[in-house]
């Protein structure tokens, strides 16, 4: 080969590694851009930690066992066997898990009148926005217990979704279908009538003790997450 081709062709490899190392590079930016809102792998010891998205521990393995009724997550430290109760967050890079013991501390005053099941477990994220997180999880209200007794509960236990806003930095559970249709009203009001109608289909005459959509509640905060 001549000296000249010889140079010509490393000159055309030069360029063509050049261009798609910029390509790389933009995808990769590109893909972190879209991916910003998720949580890196690790574990967020307390809620403060969560809040700032760095994990307390990025190195440290762990386990993930579910439960039979597939919402509740337990985790166990990957070398030991220990079981780590009170973690406030798991994140394996694509998949979020809540401590629910902890979420219902964080909550506002509001919504603490309701009963989860027993014990220590993490909940998984169904969707994660950039601006809120949505999880679903079985809660009874306090006053159907209380009133009705244990079989009353059992009858008023039912999955309910609940966010955590990335704005305000807070939880918010919907209890009813009258709670959702007032966070609806004072937060998005563009998607208010989205829930209008579903409580006109319902027919019901006490708001209060109407129950959610579950579905109409994913779905809207589907689609607020979509646009924000």
């Amino acid at each position: 080969m001549k000296p000249a081709t010889y140079h010509y062709l490393l000159f055309i490899l030069v360029c063509w590694c050049i261009q798609n190392t910029a390509y790389s590079q933009n995808g990769t930016i590109e893909n972190n851009r879209q991916s910003s809102h998720y949580y890196p792998k690790g574990i967020y010891q307390t809620f403060e930690t969560f809040k700032s998205g760095i994990p307390s521990d990025s190195t440290s393995l762990f386990v993930k066992k579910t439960g039979n009724d597939t919402i509740s997550h337990r985790f166990y430290n990957g070398l030991t066997n220990e079981r780590l109760k009170k973690e406030f967050a798991f994140s394996d890079g694509t998949h979020l898990y809540l401590n629910l013991n902890q979420i219902i501390k964080n909550f506002e005053k509001e919504d603490r009148g309701q009963l989860k099941d027993d014990g220590s477990y993490h909940i998984k994220a169904l969707t994660i926005g950039s601006r809120y997180i949505y999880f679903e999880d079985y809660f009874t209200s306090t006053e159907a217990a209380v009133l009705g007794g244990l079989m009353a509960a059992s009858i008023a236990r039912r999955v309910k979704g609940l966010v955590y806003d990335r704005e305000k930095q807070q939880f918010n559970l919907f209890k009813n279908a009258q709670d959702f249709e007032k966070f609806i009203r004072e937060n998005h009001p563009e998607h208010l009538s989205k829930v209008e109608v579903a409580s006109s289909v319902a027919g019901s005459k006490n708001r209060k003790k109407q129950l959610e959509d579950i579905n109409l509640i994913r779905e809207i905060i589907h689609t607020i997450n979509t646009i924000h």
